[in-house]
């Protein structure tokens, strides 16, 4: 993937003010984490008429509740121009064919509840509303790639013995 291209659709869409409004943290510094770490997931590029038009973004982690590995379709972006068109439903096609070749069992995402239209394309792909279920989210300060190990004594709450969490 070129870094160029993926750069150019990225400012492209950093500039659309309502994207900009939903970011939660610095949007470059977090591609430039994910490039080239094909153990954290990967981003590709959604050409047509010859250049980038948009991307889509995967992370992998690991579900007890699926059986394994699981992906998370973190981003799928397409110019506005261009939806509407197939491209989309290619690119869901691809994202699909990229966990299967990484050993994904499922592919999660979240769209947002006003997003009907979003909605209707991704359970005319096979998604299901996991209504019981809400997606939640907690930042934390910990620098990414460092492990958390600590030891709590269930007698600092007044109970007998202790746990510890490992890395």
């Amino acid at each position: 993937m070129s870094i160029q291209a993926m750069d150019e659709v990225f400012s492209r869409l950093v500039r659309d003010k309502a994207f900009r409004e939903l970011l939660r943290c610095d949007p470059e510094k977090a591609l430039a984490n994910l490039i080239g770490r094909p153990d954290l997931g990967g981003v590709w590029l959604i050409g047509a008429a010859g250049g980038p038009v948009g991307y889509l973004v995967l992370t992998w982690g690991y579900s007890l509740e699926f059986g394994g590995r699981d992906a998370f379709l973190d981003e799928l972006y397409l110019e506005a121009a261009w939806r509407g068109q197939g491209l989309g439903r290619q690119a869901m096609r691809f994202a699909e064919e990229a966990c299967r070749a990484n050993g994904v069992l499922a592919l999660h995402l979240e769209v947002e509840r006003e997003n009907v239209k979003a909605q209707a394309f991704y359970d005319k792909t096979g998604f299901e509303n996991r209504a019981h279920y809400f997606l939640m989210s907690k930042r934390l300060a910990q620098p990414v790639g460092r492990r958390a190990s600590r030891r709590h004594s269930h007698a600092e709450r007044g109970n007998e013995g202790s746990a510890e969490w490992l890395p």
